[in-house]
């Protein structure tokens, strides 16, 4: 434990830091900056690249991929823990300025084919609660200094993401689910009613596919719970 402590200690946490940890967290820490990297299975390197899609890119920045993987599974190991200690040390962490991985994570609760467990569903555990909800706040976090991202997780939120041309119809299961816990944390606090229903009702449900020389649309239903909400405001 000793070892692991000041191999830590030199990459960027202080004794201090690392003394509100739990074995278990350090246990995790040290594995994913001091170890090499686990073999993933192909259905884990598959939904990486099915659900990285999904996440915005900057102009100039790098895609997700396997190597990301270490400090993906670390963020989201530290957003369910009893306390939040581990969730702040990894912020001192310079990889961790970086979005993206928290999107991520948050694909990992939203999509329809996630065995993450779906926020609203009946299998739902109270970590997973707990940890949406901390995930939630560091997004709106990000979301404070870059009105681009603030605006991007408002429509997830809302209406969730699909694609929008596939060879399936409006059932295929790649598509993220909207989340009623999450528009409520940004409504009203950072987007007014009038804005949220605009996005809201502006939001196209729909998906595209192809027949040939045809193109076919699939509408989708909305939230309705999300829209009483806003309109109970």
């Amino acid at each position: 434990m000793e070892a692991k402590q000041t191999a830590l200690n030199a990459l960027f946490l202080t004794q201090e830091e690392l003394a509100t940890l739990t074995t278990e967290e350090v246990d995790i820490l040290y594995k994913t900056f001091c170890q090499e990297a686990p073999t993933y299975s192909d259905g884990e390197l598959n939904k990486l690249c099915e659900w990285s899609d999904f996440v915005p890119y900057e102009k100039g920045t790098e895609d997700l991929n396997v190597k990301h993987l270490p400090f993906i599974n670390l963020l989201d190991f530290a957003l369910i823990q009893p306390t939040d200690n581990l969730l702040k040390a990894l912020k001192l962490h310079a990889v961790f300025s970086d979005i993206k991985f928290f999107l991520y994570v948050y694909i990992r609760y939203t999509h329809r084919e996630s065995k993450r467990l779906l926020v609203n569903s009946k299998e739902a555990k109270p970590e997973h609660l707990v940890g949406f909800d901390r995930l939630v706040d560091c997004l709106i976090k990000f979301g404070l200094t870059d009105t681009k991202v603030f605006e991007h997780f408002l429509s997830w939120a809302l209406s969730g993401e699909r694609q929008e041309h596939t060879y399936n119809t409006r059932d295929c299961y790649n598509y993220l689910e909207p989340e009623l816990s999450a528009v409520k944390k940004l409504v009203p606090a950072h987007f007014t009613k009038a804005t949220a229903l605009q996005e809201y009702h502006d939001f196209q449900n729909y998906t595209r596919s192809y027949n040939g020389f045809t193109e076919n649309y699939h509408d989708y239903k909305k939230n309705a719970d999300i829209l009483a909400y806003l309109e109970s405001l």
